[in-house]
């Protein structure tokens, strides 16, 4: 069980489907440019760990802002959809494989080097709605129950003094 930052709590864990190594949500505007082969994004450039995951992508191509704040990806329309998740906001569901995913295993899983973003995926109940079978994904939300709040504060350790960061 772990806690998201949606009220529902995560259960369970990867069962290696590989599904999410196979799709890419981007957020998605009208008013991004676009032509009949390529959805474009601008992003700012303020998470280095989910860039680096981007990075693994087979497909997609980079250019930066000339003063290095905003990152653009180019990405092909080929097999991918527009869907508002979870009823909120639309996204763009781009077909993109990981270069790190042979068969249906990650060759990064447990590894450092794999990103934190692809360890915390889900994080919301909407992002199952990414991939094609949602039910063979090894993860789902419910809503906590009493006894999930008593786990939660028995489990509770504090930050350690060297853990704390000061702005």
């Amino acid at each position: 069980m772990t806690p998201t930052p949606s009220r529902l709590l995560r259960h369970g864990s990867c069962n290696t489907c590989g599904q999410c190594c196979r799709v890419l949500a981007l957020p998605h505007m009208e008013t991004m440019p676009q032509d009949k082969d390529y959805y474009y994004f601008i992003l700012p450039r303020s998470f280095p760990d989910e860039e680096r995951m981007l990075s693994f992508r087979d497909n997609l191509q980079f250019a930066y802002s000339k003063d290095n704040s905003l990152i653009m990806i180019k990405a092909p329309k080929g097999g991918s959809q527009i869907r508002a998740l979870g009823g909120l906001y639309p996204v763009a569901i781009i077909q993109s494989v990981c270069k790190y995913l042979e068969g249906n295993k990650c060759q990064l899983y447990g590894s450092p080097d794999r990103p934190q973003a692809c360890d915390n995926w889900p994080t919301f109940p909407y992002e199952l709605e990414t991939i094609p079978h949602p039910e063979e994904c090894g993860f789902s939300f419910t809503e906590p129950q009493a006894a999930d709040y008593k786990t939660a504060a028995l489990s509770y350790q504090p930050l350690a003094e060297s853990e704390i960061t000061r702005g």
